[in-house]
């Protein structure tokens, strides 16, 4: 790129007629005055060359013993006859517009971050939607210094590993032309649902009774598939460990009461068509609903293994 401002008749004559200098600037260009105009130009890499002090000199005289500025900004001063403060404003003017005529180019084909995140959280919000409750998804910022082309097609969302959107999941996004590229953004999810919440604070190993909690609407990390919602689900189970009072309940802290005991006495049912066999038995194991447990027949003395169907019964195969 070239900005050339040329100067006026008087001034180009005080310059020898098709005679070109270069000076180099400190920002690394370079100040050509070529039959009285002037303008930018990059230096080559191969150039080692330092201020011409000379031809500053030659040219302007008294720009030179005390000059503050760099040569070719001295000579500029002299030559033209204006104040520092005015060569300061064309020269500042000069460089905004460098400024304003390169950036808009350099930053026309970066892909705005902000519409990578937008596709992230769509495909977020898009991948809830069936579960009817209130979400409130947020794509974490990406690191500002990301330059990635812009893309000439739809951004593409997927899930790297599983669609089960948990409190914080990473959403990939691809670009597939004309540059390829892939970037995973972290998306946060919280949901807005009514929940059960301890009134008060309880044991390991208790049992929670409708007095012992109470329904409030939370806006809680994940989805509402974590929660309790109602009392159904908390019957026939005890807490895994102590919770404090306020704690939102959540599957991962029930476990199945304890039906069958280690050494207790149960009762072993046999089932063949419309037959049914009991006999009595010793546990020798504990279980939950639905868990196998080995049981020793108090007649026979053989150990069996049977299901835990109910408290104190355990169904066996034939």
């Amino acid at each position: 790129m070239k900005v050339a401002i040329a100067l006026t008749q008087t001034k180009r004559q005080e310059f020898a007629a098709g005679k070109t200098r270069h000076w180099l600037w400190a920002g690394g260009s370079r100040l050509e005055v070529v039959a009285g105009a002037y303008s930018l130009l990059p230096i080559p890499a191969s150039s080692t060359s330092h201020f011409d002090d000379d031809f500053c000199a030659e040219a302007c005289p008294s720009c030179m013993p005390a000059r503050r500025w760099h040569c070719a900004c001295s000579c500029y001063v002299g030559v033209n006859n204006v104040t520092e403060q005015q060569a300061t404003v064309k020269y500042g003017t000069l460089f905004l517009l460098l400024i304003w005529c390169v950036v808009p180019r350099a930053y026309a084909n970066v892909q705005p971050l902000q519409s990578i995140q937008r596709v992230a959280e769509a495909f977020v919000e898009e991948g809830l939607a069936a579960t009817g409750a209130k979400h409130l998804v947020s794509a974490s910022p990406l690191d500002p210094r990301l330059r990635l082309h812009r893309c000439a097609v739809p951004l593409e969302a997927f899930a790297p590993h599983t669609n089960d959107f948990a409190a914080r999941t990473t959403v990939g996004v691809r670009c597939t032309a004309p540059v390829s590229w892939t970037v995973y953004v972290p998306v946060s999810v919280e949901t807005e649902i009514t929940v059960l919440v301890l009134r008060r604070a309880l044991a390991r190993n208790a049992r929670i009774t409708a007095s012992d909690v109470e329904t409030q609407v939370r806006r809680v990390p994940g989805t509402a598939s974590r929660f309790v919602t109602d009392m159904a689900s908390v019957q026939g189970h005890r807490l895994r460990r102590a919770l404090p009072a306020g704690t939102a309940l959540t599957v991962d802290v029930l476990a199945p009461d304890i039906l069958v005991r280690r050494g207790q006495q149960v009762t072993l049912v046999a089932r063949t068509g419309n037959i049914e066999i009991r006999a009595k038995g010793q546990a020798l194991s504990e279980g939950a609903a639905h868990d196998r447990v080995r049981v020793q027949n108090v007649t026979s003395l053989k150990v069996v293994e049977g299901v835990v169907e109910s408290d104190g019964i355990v169904r066996v195969d034939l």
